[in-house]
């Protein structure tokens, strides 16, 4: 294996199942696959199993740079995480900039690849309390329950005032120079156009009747229910 410039050599692996922290040569994949898509491919079609679902243990979570990552000036900043997706357990990647690539760059690394399930574990090792993915989701629900109740006590109607501008549906969708044909992903996975497109209202009350459900709020007012904020604790700080 050669050594390429622009690489700073090594991937920091996470495992907080095992509680091990361990590095691998980046030069394992830089040979073959350039940059932060790349080598995060190869990694992903490596060591996760076509069958495990997005909160599996064998995803990863991999957090890429690439050789121009570090490098003043344009595009300098830019850096990749990929993933299976929980929105349709599909490979999924996206591309950030700011500085977290830089400096993961400057401290040594390429690239970091942990499990789905590292913020619990993470949330565990600083504070000490253990707890796991499913509680974790649970202080998030709690979380967001409060927010909707701020919102709900200064004036927010709920269902009533849960609504898009009026231009969404009235106005035909048009393209851009991103994504000209307004393509998004289908259920089936192949991609579909909303080009021409306005937001059906029945539909979108019906969205909505399923939201309200799924967070275990009253689908006809799209306020909490009582059980609800009694089975997150928040019932006494609340009501």
């Amino acid at each position: 294996m050669s050594h390429l410039k622009g690489y700073a050599g090594s991937i920091l692996r996470i495992d907080l199942s095992t509680r091990k922290i361990y590095k691998t040569p980046t030069m394992e994949y830089a040979d073959l696959f350039i940059g932060g898509r790349g080598i995060g491919c190869k990694i992903y079609w490596d060591e996760v199993p076509p069958e495990a679902d997005a909160f599996h243990p064998e995803n990863r979570m991999i957090f890429l740079t690439g050789p121009l990552c570090g490098i003043p000036g344009f595009a300098g900043a830019r850096w990749q995480v990929c993933a299976k997706s929980p929105l349709n357990n599909r490979f999924s990647y996206c591309n950030l900039g700011g500085s977290w690539g830089v400096y993961l760059k400057f401290a040594g690394y390429d690239a970091l690849v942990g499990d789905p399930t590292l913020e619990s574990k993470v949330y565990s090792a600083v504070t000490g309390k253990e707890i796991d993915e499913e509680g974790l989701y649970r202080i998030g629900e709690r979380i967001f329950n409060l927010q909707r109740a701020i919102l709900i006590r200064e004036g927010h109607k709920g269902r009533e005032d849960d609504t898009l501008e009026e231009f969404n549906f009235t106005v035909p969708l048009k393209g851009d120079f991103l994504n000209e044909d307004c393509l998004l992903p289908g259920k089936d996975g192949n991609p579909f156009s909303r080009k021409g497109m306005v937001v059906d209202r029945e539909e979108f009350e019906k969205m909505k009747d399923e939201y309200y459900r799924i967070r275990g709020w009253d689908v006809s007012t799209g306020l909490q229910t009582l059980e609800k904020l009694r089975e997150l604790k928040l019932l006494e700080g609340v009501v």
